[in-house]
């Protein structure tokens, strides 16, 4: 089995050389770890905006803000992160008033600190990893491919609605979809027969399409138990599911193509060879815009093509 990736950490501290030896004792201990830095509320904020991050390294002091109020700001934009307030000194934190923002408290004080922080994180990371959704072992070079096409220009939805249409009519579905997944939530570009905008990647069967890298089959979600008793699937009607992976230029899972019915049906390897036909279709559509982009202000997660 392959080991854990290093995990995507961003340390916080206003105090330049404090926040260079936090980085450093990490490092020590993980000459691999993707390592990402910030000085102030902005710039951690900025980076959390535009790249998944793992775990959050965090003071109690942040530039005019405490690190519960940064960690609140960070958990609205990756709500899954991990995590850790490093500091001496968190008597002036406002505990009561932010006591639904969980984190861990490690002291700058403990022997070993790269060796006992980088621990802590990986736990941290581990237990959401195992409790939430299957990860793949690329999981950053797999989000960097999705990133590739959430740019100006990539305007796919009205491709993406017009073969999710044709994939449902073909195969006698209720809903056809395209859903791209990114580090927490499946955002559908395309779909027939439902009108979804996006959904909790822990909900989706999709994540589970993009782990294993090939064609998924569930005839009967209730028989299943990584999908039995997700209320979603009732509420939507969704009883099976037939999904493709959709790569990229390079062969990364960044979605998937699926139809789904509200009965319990066992698609045939003619179906699903059928739906990995449409597949290559939008990925040939989404490799053709991303060539001729066009420079317009909405990028491919969530914009209409002209």
């Amino acid at each position: 089995m392959a080991s854990a990736p290093s995990p995507s950490v961003l340390v916080v501290d206003p105090d330049d050389d404090r926040r260079a030896a936090t980085v450093a004792d990490l490092e020590h201990v993980d000459p691999d770890l993707d390592c990402n830095e910030a000085g102030d509320e902005a710039a951690a904020l900025e980076i959390v905006e535009n790249r998944s991050i793992d775990a959050v390294i965090t003071s109690a002091d942040v530039d005019g803000v405490t690190g519960l109020e940064l960690s609140a700001s960070i958990r609205d934009r990756q709500p899954d992160v991990s995590i850790v307030l490093h500091s001496d000194d968190i008597s002036n934190l406002d505990t009561e008033s932010y006591s639904d923002v969980i984190v861990e408290y490690l002291p700058r004080s403990i022997p070993d600190r790269g060796a006992a922080l980088l621990t802590l994180v990986r736990d941290l990371v581990s237990e959401h990893r195992q409790v939430a959704y299957p990860v793949p072992d690329d999981e950053r070079q797999r989000l960097a491919s999705l990133r590739r096409y959430d740019v100006p220009g990539m305007k796919i939805q009205t491709t993406a609605d017009r073969l999710s249409e044709l994939a449902r009519g073909h195969l006698d579905a209720t809903i056809g979809f395209v859903g791209l997944v990114d580090a927490h939530f499946e955002e559908f570009i395309g779909c027939a027969g439902a009108d979804w905008g996006s959904e909790d990647r822990e909900k989706t069967i999709c994540t589970h399409t993009v782990f294993q890298n090939r064609a998924l089959v569930v005839p009967d979600v209730h028989d299943d138990p990584r999908f039995a008793g997700i209320e979603w699937f009732e509420k939507e009607g969704i009883r099976s599911y037939a999904g493709v992976p959709i790569r990229s230029e390079a062969g990364e899972p960044i979605g998937s193509f699926c139809v789904v019915d509200d009965a319990v049906r066992a698609f045939t390897d003619r179906e699903v060879e059928i739906l990995s036909e449409y597949t290559t279709e939008l990925e040939e559509q989404l490799e053709l815009r991303h060539a001729v982009l066009s420079g317009d202000s909405s990028g491919v997660l969530g914009g209409a093509d002209e």
